[in-house]
């Protein structure tokens, strides 16, 4: 079994630059789409999206845990970004410090299929912590789409993800080598347009690996 920690640290991220220099763990291409509908079922009776708090972190890593891509699609807003570190960006291509909600979600799919790349990758289970270490504040950014009047607010989590996958690479011969993800991701947060009394993730931001 092996244990790693490489420079992307996030949900996604992280996982997206290991497992490339492993062969290419995304390779099976997977969209995920939103639920239809104006109020989607939460992936647990017990869990929504009503607030900040239940977002971050119960919806997120329970859809994470179960690779629930109905449930994870709908906690992103349609306008949602994920911001990289700043050394993950090419000064010469602007647009490479971040990506948009379709790659995100392409990424996810793959992760979530459970199916096994050409080499012979897959996951085989996902077990995702996030713990919530600043309240929610208003944030006060100036965005351009946020509508007149709409409150936006931010959060920073401790992450704490672990990526179980089949892998024909583990040096131990075990056939299993674990992803290990700690790092903070700062949250900004926003009232779902599409359901009443609900919240999305508008923009998330990476922070530097943890340990």
């Amino acid at each position: 079994m092996v244990r790693t920690q490489d420079g992307r640290r996030r949900l996604l991220t992280a996982l997206l630059s290991l497992v490339i220099g492993v062969g290419g763990l995304l390779a099976t291409s997977c969209v995920l789409s939103p639920s239809s509908g104006k109020d989607p079922i939460p992936p647990d009776g017990d869990i929504d999206r009503k607030t900040i708090e239940n977002l971050i972190t119960k919806w997120l890593p329970d859809a994470y845990s179960t690779m629930d891509s109905t449930a994870y699609a709908d906690a992103l807003d349609e306008a949602y970004i994920f911001e990289l570190l700043e050394d993950e960006v090419d000064p010469g291509i602007p647009s490479s410090g971040w990506w948009e909600r379709s790659e995100e979600l392409a990424i996810a799919g793959s992760m979530f299929t459970g199916r096994y790349n050409p080499e012979g990758i897959k996951v085989d289970g996902i077990d995702l912590k996030l713990q919530l270490k600043t309240n929610p504040t208003v944030d006060n950014t100036v965005y351009p789409d946020r509508p007149d009047g709409e409150i936006w607010y931010k959060a920073t989590a401790y992450v704490d993800l672990t990526v179980i996958t089949t892998n024909p690479t583990a040096s131990d011969g075990s056939g299993i080598v674990n992803y290990i993800v700690n790092s903070d991701q700062i949250f900004v947060c926003r009232p779902d347009p599409d359901a009443d009394s609900l919240w999305v993730i508008r923009k998330q931001t990476d922070q530097k690996p943890i340990n």
